[in-house]
């Protein structure tokens, strides 16, 4: 339970405190970098009006494989299935599995938050099946998803649906990625979305 006291926090140290703008949290083995909080609030405010947040994706390195993987996708997801948001150059599309061990808000998101089911312990159990410590880190995940999204969090991808790297938050650890018997960390972060059968 420790993940969730963090959340005692918000409303008297952040919502009652106008100096703040952000609230950031994120589990101790996590590297958030200003790159990927520049991501966020750049993106935030043309995605709002479609009900969606822009997310990241945890990525830890496979010396074996060479390259980034996704630490929490099991399987690629079909990215042809899931809804797109496309503003100019930029395409966003739900990732396959959204949980990436931190949330970031600005203080609307917050008061939304503190009035949702997945801020309270038992409601979260009614949005997710996440574990006890996962659920503390889903935020808005699964608060309000608009029509034909699987989640309310999207990841920006280019042309051929590979993740851009602003999205990215490495999952300092590893351990994933050096197990190789564990089921996790085994696709690379580029392939996490397929545009078909068997592509």
């Amino acid at each position: 339970m420790l993940a969730w006291e963090h959340k005692k926090l918000m409303k008297p140290l952040f919502l009652e405190n106008t100096k703040y703008d952000y609230f950031l949290y994120l589990e101790d083995d996590m590297a958030f970098t200003f790159e990927n909080f520049l991501y966020f609030i750049n993106c935030y405010p043309s995605l709002q009006p479609f009900g969606v947040i822009p997310s990241f994706l945890r990525v830890e390195y496979s010396a074996l494989k060479r390259c980034w993987v996704n630490t929490d996708c099991k399987r690629p997801g079909l990215a042809a299935q899931h809804r797109k948001i496309t503003l100019g150059s930029a395409t966003y599309v739900n990732p396959p599995y959204p949980y990436c061990a931190l949330y970031l808000m600005d203080r609307d998101m917050v008061k939304e938050y503190l009035a949702s089911e997945s801020f309270d312990f038992a409601g979260s159990k009614q949005r997710s099946n996440w574990r006890t410590r996962a659920r503390s880190a889903m935020g808005l995940c699964y608060e309000r998803i608009p029509a034909g999204f699987t989640s309310r969090y999207v990841v920006p991808v280019d042309e051929q649906l590979h993740p851009e790297v602003d999205c990215y938050v490495r999952h300092l650890p590893n351990n994933y990625a050096l197990n190789n018997s564990s089921e996790f960390a085994r696709i690379d972060v580029g392939e996490i979305f397929i545009a078909h059968h068997g592509s």
